[in-house]
């Protein structure tokens, strides 16, 4: 009796350590799973925020009637009135260049036609306007700086809301005490320029395509006085992973899970021949 108990025993240890083999191919093929389901998910955001960079734009004053104000990337359109100097985000790169997001606070203006929106010339409405983005030298030269809007401009803003960003852990901190600004807080920036902390932040958003630039156009870039430039729909609804990056990271966990899975099955097979 006692020698069967100690044979089974050491069969239960042995099935035990065969199966410890297969643990890495296991646990690649639910990372490979994980991934290909991603990238399912990934698509159907892209597709809703395709759709809503689509949509017909409403004015921001008929957006913020609604439960909850909007959703991310909505569309809006409105006049406003430029009233404060450039909140300048920096560092933020951008076609492999450095640069800066410029964001300035606008006095949205009442709809007009038949379609107004009634508002209370007593409770005007405020925002922050992401402009887009500028090139470094735009960031730190001062004949640049003279070149952004000041305070008192009238501009047409149509564009997406948007959300704070999420800093990464690597990001530096904000300092509003300094106007030192390095990711775009809106209840932080809206608080520094004196409005609600709730204030909507609105981002522009280029309607033209993107096309290869002639060597005028690139010139032209190199004035001072064309910046900041928006984002246009492309690149407003890049994620920091797209589907094909899930994708590729799914077949890297299968090849990785087939190599370990074969090295399993072949130590398996040494080890019972040796027994």
């Amino acid at each position: 009796m006692g020698g069967r108990s100690i044979g089974h025993a050491g069969m239960a240890t042995r099935i035990t350590k065969d199966g410890m083999l297969f643990l890495p191919p296991a646990a690649c093929a639910l990372l490979c799973s994980w991934q290909i389901r991603r990238s399912g998910e990934k698509q159907d955001q892209i597709d809703e925020a395709v759709k809503a960079v689509q949509a017909k734009p409403v004015h921001l004053h008929e957006l913020r009637r609604c439960e909850g104000e909007g959703e991310d990337l909505e569309r809006v359109t409105f006049d406003a009135v430029v009233e404060s100097p450039p909140l300048v985000v920096q560092p933020r790169m951008r076609d492999h260049k450095r640069g800066c997001l410029v964001v300035q606070k606008v006095r949205v203006l009442p709809a007009t036609g038949p379609n107004e929106v009634e508002t209370s010339t007593h409770d005007p409405t405020y925002a922050l306007w992401l402009r887009g983005w500028a090139p470094w030298r735009w960031c730190q030269n001062e004949e640049g700086t003279t070149n952004a809007l000041k305070g008192g401009e009238k501009v047409h803003v149509d564009g997406v809301k948007r959300s704070s960003e999420t800093p990464s852990r690597f990001a530096l901190e904000n300092d509003p005490n300094v106007n030192a600004w390095h990711w775009i807080d809106a209840e932080a920036m809206s608080e520094h320029l004196g409005m609600d902390p709730q204030a909507p932040l609105v981002e522009q958003m280029s309607v033209q395509e993107v096309k290869k630039k002639t060597w005028e156009e690139e010139q032209e870039d190199h004035a001072l006085q064309h910046w900041p430039k928006p984002r246009g729909m492309a690149e407003l609804i890049q994620f920091p992973v797209m589907p094909d990056g899930h994708r590729q990271y799914a077949m890297t966990w299968a090849a990785l899970g087939l190599a370990t899975g074969a090295m399993a099955v072949r130590a398996r097979k040494m080890k019972w021949t040796r027994h």
